[in-house]
């Protein structure tokens, strides 16, 4: 064989080992970012986030089980049954987001406020940080670079479908 037949030999069975690797671990993988997800959610604000399950349906789906929202005082904010996201391989190519369809069923929200506070106030909590008193350089923005990412972001978005089943909300005001 000649060297660049074994180059590419070698290439092609790196990647096809890599592909399985991926799949065989992305169970893994999606345990250890959604375990992620639910810390820094904690860390932010206080509140619990809780997915119950959480698996792949297929290669471009990943469906999550029971997802609960907290609150510090464990009151239910947002119960979800079930939630599927779909994702586009051609997009995740393109280092586009990769998120092409969301499915929610049964969607419970509680809210509540009274004179005082409401239970759900940690999630719109902001934290306090001392400005820095040093003088930083004006710097001119580049409206139209700024216009073209927009406009990228919400052709990357127009092609996103939501559906939602069974939304129920409840809002309490004493």
């Amino acid at each position: 064989m000649t060297k660049l037949k074994k180059i590419l030999l070698f290439i092609f069975l790196l990647t096809i080992v890599g592909l399985l690797s991926a799949i065989l671990l992305r169970d893994y993988f999606l345990e250890r970012k959604i375990n992620s997800v639910c810390e820094s959610f904690h860390n932010k604000t206080g509140g619990m986030l809780i997915i119950s399950e959480k698996k792949f349906e297929s290669l471009q789906s990943i469906r999550f089980g029971e997802i609960l929202i907290l609150s510090p005082a464990n009151d239910s904010i947002i119960k979800v049954d079930s939630a599927t996201v779909g994702s586009s391989l051609w997009k995740l190519i393109q280092f586009k987001s990769p998120i092409n369809r969301i499915e929610i069923k049964n969607v419970d929200v509680a809210l509540y406020k009274d004179s005082i506070k409401s239970n759900y106030d940690f999630l719109f909590r902001k934290k306090i940080t001392q400005l820095e008193e040093t003088e930083k350089p004006r710097i001119e923005k580049n409206y139209a670079a700024e216009l073209s990412s927009i406009w990228d972001n919400m052709m990357d978005l127009s092609s996103l479908k939501i559906f939602v089943n069974d939304i129920k909300v409840k809002f309490n005001n004493t």
